[in-house]
């Protein structure tokens, strides 16, 4: 008789996703003058748990 079992050898990865631009806001705001909504975030973040990892948002990061 054969007897199987599951033993985690390894973690799976967190995946972290960051914007970046002046221009990029958060979506569900109303847009200023020249701005975009941060859709691809939103996207990712998704499509990233939908495979079954751990998605890490971290904002907007402004430029310089």
């Amino acid at each position: 008789m054969y007897y199987f079992f599951f033993s985690p050898l390894c973690r799976f990865p967190v995946v972290s996703v960051l914007s970046t631009g002046n221009e990029i806001q958060e979506p569900g705001r109303p847009l200023k003058p020249g701005h975009i909504h941060d859709s691809n975030k939103t996207t990712l973040l998704s499509l990233i748990k939908e495979q079954g990892f751990s998605a890490l948002d971290l904002g907007i990061a402004r430029d310089e």
